[in-house]
């Protein structure tokens, strides 16, 4: 199937969704601070009705901030980031769906009204986030870009990310939660729309990813999550290559030029909402408040040229240090199983 095609097919799948909902995410409620999880739990039932993501990553530190959500879908992430921004922020959220963007438009005021606002600080429009130059945002617009279970479905992948990083500011943060494989899946199995539109054929390998943050002119990437993809429907399994699917979290900046310190000794200070006694920067590495943590030159680069500078003190060290951290959500997943964690399947196929 061409591009196009692919595009038009994977639109139609996720109207008829929208409609049936028929299909069914399972919110990452482990993987969110309880504050996160009571935000998640006002929001309109009809939305969430039709959340479709592969895990909720919701940025931190976020007062005042312009907000994209690029692929809202029904708009339940549009609508907490709305909360967390507060009235001086701003949230745009666009889909290439018609039917998934009617949704939050028909519950825009019990949203605004839920949070206590006048006025609505969000927005919805219809999409395709392979092509932004139709709505007219301007380059560097945006503070923070949040992309939930979409680049998966997306026939031109590089191009997603290169528009991610012209709209985002020096700086800014790229929170990608996404689907990914294991290994490659056989040619013929694109020819399948719906295999495409589910994810199984489009979602990357971590390779992929690395090569596409780099191409992308964004930092390597830290992993926030993961949870593994149930394949019951053992036909399907079998024409991708028994691939193994993982819905993960990863954090990407987008780095001002030049921007390169020491490595550091920090210590976080405790000031971000939800977070107040431990921040969890990735799957590895771990804040508490007024504990130092002596952090690479490239995660002491991160935190002092971007929003989290006013949240650490920073002591430099002029010895080599390394951060440890996971690349894989697969080796990831394997030792939350050895540790006896909960591993709860983020959706079933």
């Amino acid at each position: 199937m061409t591009e196009h095609e692919l595009t038009t097919a994977v639109k139609n799948f996720y109207n008829d969704l929208a409609i049936n909902t028929n299909l069914v995410s399972v919110v990452n409620k482990n993987q969110l601070s309880q504050k996160y999880n009571e935000l998640i739990s006002q929001l309109h039932p009809e939305i969430m009705k039709r959340y479709y993501g592969s895990g909720f990553f919701i940025p931190e530190k976020l007062g005042g901030l312009k907000v994209l959500d690029m692929g809202c879908g029904s708009g339940s992430l549009v609508y907490i980031l709305s909360k967390l921004v507060g009235k001086d922020g701003f949230v745009n959220g666009v889909d290439i769906t018609p039917n998934l963007i009617l949704e939050p438009k028909k519950h825009s005021n019990y949203h605004k009204e839920l949070w206590g606002y006048t006025e609505a600080n969000f927005e919805f429009k219809v999409c395709n986030i392979e092509q932004f130059d139709d709505l007219g945002f301007k380059e560097q617009e945006f503070d923070v870009i949040v992309c939930n279970g979409v680049i998966c479905v997306c026939p031109d992948q590089e191009i997603v990310f290169k528009n991610a990083n012209r709209l985002l500011k020096d700086g800014g943060e790229f929170c990608l939660s996404d689907v990914y494989a294991d290994r490659p899946r056989p040619a013929e199995a694109m020819a399948d729309s719906k295999l495409f539109s589910l994810g199984t054929t489009g979602s990357m390998l971590i390779e992929e990813l690395n090569r596409l943050c780099e191409l992308g002119g964004f930092s390597k990437p830290y992993l926030k999550g993961a949870a593994p993809v149930e394949f019951k429907n053992m036909e399907i399994h079998e024409s991708v290559n028994k691939v193994q699917l993982a819905c993960a979290e990863w954090r990407l900046f987008k780095m001002p030029p030049g921007a390169r310190r020491s490595a550091a000794e920090v210590t976080y200070n405790g000031n971000i909402f939800g977070f107040e006694d431990t921040f969890n920067w990735d799957v590895t590495t771990e804040f508490k408040t007024g504990q130092p943590v002596t952090v690479d030159v490239e995660l002491a680069s991160i935190l002092y040229t971007t929003r989290f500078r006013d949240s650490f003190n920073f002591k430099d060290i002029n010895a080599p240090v390394t951060t440890p951290r996971f690349q894989n959500p697969y080796t990831y997943l394997d030792e939350l199983r050895t540790r006896g964690g909960e591993v709860e399947y983020a959706y079933t196929i």
